[in-house]
């Protein structure tokens, strides 16, 4: 809530719950519809056994509740450091 006009530098946890809510759906999607892809692909192919690269299905997932943490955190500690009213007056 840090970039919505709580005080600066408060955060309860509420929004890194968000942040990896939003990070890791999207990543499960996109892990899903891949899955589903390359195993279409490779039943064209003529292959019919797929091996799962689990490390890497944990690191992409890993990896990407870090990216979305980071990706909204950062500009709601930029937002939370700001001054309302010089912010509006330079616009």
């Amino acid at each position: 809530m840090s970039g919505s006009g709580t005080a600066a530098g408060y955060d309860d946890g509420v929004d890194d719950v968000a942040r990896v809510t939003y990070a890791e759906g999207g990543t499960a999607a996109a892990l899903a519809d891949g899955g589903i892809a390359m195993d279409a692909v490779l039943a064209l192919e003529g292959m019919t056994a797929f091996a799962v690269p689990w490390g890497t299905v944990v690191a992409v997932v890993v990896g990407s509740a870090v990216v979305g943490v980071a990706a909204a955190r950062l500009p709601a500690l930029r937002a939370s450091r700001m001054n309302v009213l010089e912010a509006i007056a330079h616009e």
